[in-house]
């Protein structure tokens, strides 16, 4: 969401609303189209991941080559009327999909995906870039990630969190999660044993530093954890987020709240044996919150999940077509803010998003 409260969504569609948009398109806060947005013919594929950056740029990550006609393999910057902005360019870019957009308070831009090689410089899976598209080669991973990263968080000491399908990181163990210095290294104090058994979709930061995960996975380092998780700051599982049986299904969007309650989005239909159809928010020691309850939920997967800042409403998207019961085509919003309650939502206009993406 962006400062003036309007909102960018993208993925794998055509229309919003009946109206043209390519895999990109930016909402007003009524859930109308906004048509001062103009991003043209748009990727020429997916789009996984949006982020804001600095002066209203905005960075957009995914499965693309082009964007409005005008290369930029996977990653490109747009300003904020839509159009390319041409200060910012990946050269070759990443040879494969980009999954995961972070910027730092630097300005410089973390990317998560499938790529091995970023405009011609090995990079696996991981990489950071300077403000004009450039890669900083003063993030250094080494030989990277062994797998996909899928997901990037950072945390007040700028220190990064990356999640996804790996196994290890420039040749140390961390299966599905490790922690990163600054300068791109192996973080060594954060230590998750042998981590995570499948894979890790969504990561966020609490105010303590500890990073919350979600995935398909069912154990972390030997301890039962279905599909949440929450880890001490030196890489330990923490026991205290205790989450019971967990979720029945993946996580694949989760959100962490001021107040430390930490809100979810997936396939899931029950979280520790509740009914809690592809939403749910969890107290900050893992226990399903029963103050937060859309009634019959959402019919399909929930795949990403934003808090809007003045009032801490839930922003959410996926495939689903049907919320508790009435129609909501793949975008809706949960008002009520951090105190939502059983809660209501809203959104003027039905949409047409479909695909997995992240904000």
């Amino acid at each position: 969401m962006q400062a003036d409260q309007k909102i960018l969504i993208g993925g794998v569609f055509t229309n919003y609303n009946g109206s043209g948009r390519t895999s990109l398109a930016r909402l007003l806060s009524d859930g109308t189209l906004d048509t001062s947005f103009n991003p043209g013919s748009g990727p020429d594929n997916a789009v996984n991941s949006l982020a804001l950056g600095a002066g209203g740029r905005i960075y957009v990550g995914g499965a693309f080559t082009t964007f409005n006609g005008v290369t930029r393999p996977g990653l490109v910057a747009l300003n904020s009327g839509g159009a390319v902005d041409s200060s910012f360019n990946v050269g070759r870019g990443p040879d494969n999909a980009v999954y995961a957009v972070n910027i730092q308070s630097d300005g410089k831009i973390l990317i998560g995906g499938f790529f091995t090689l970023v405009d011609g410089i090995n990079r696996s899976f991981i990489a950071r870039l300077n403000v004009d598209g450039s890669v900083d080669t003063g993030f250094t991973p080494g030989a990277g990630a062994d797998g996909p990263v899928r997901g990037i968080a950072t945390d007040p000491s700028g220190r990064v969190f990356i999640v996804g399908d790996f196994s290890s990181v420039d040749s140390v163990a961390r299966n599905r999660i490790a922690r990163l210095n600054s300068d791109g290294t192996v973080d060594k104090t954060f230590d998750p044993g042998t981590g995570a058994d499948g894979s890790i979709s969504a990561v966020a930061v609490n105010a303590a530093s500890q990073p919350v995960v979600g995935g398909v996975f069912t154990n972390v380092n030997g301890i039962a954890s279905r599909r949440l998780a929450r880890f001490n700051v030196n890489g330990v599982v923490d026991t205290t987020f205790a989450v019971g049986t967990g979720a029945d299904e993946f996580v694949s969007a989760l959100v962490v709240q001021p107040d430390g309650r930490v809100v979810i989005g997936g396939g899931f239909t029950s979280v520790n044996g509740l009914a809690r159809n592809r939403i749910a928010r969890l107290n900050s020691d893992g226990s399903v919150d029963a103050t937060f309850n859309i009634g019959s939920g959402a019919n399909d997967v929930v795949s990403v999940i934003h808090l809007q800042p003045t009032d801490g409403s839930v922003l959410i998207g996926g495939s689903f077509t049907v919320l508790n019961g009435m129609t909501q085509n793949h975008v809706a919003r949960l008002i009520g803010g951090a105190n939502l309650g059983s809660g209501s939502f809203d959104f003027l206009s039905p949409t047409f998003v479909v695909g997995e993406f992240q904000t």
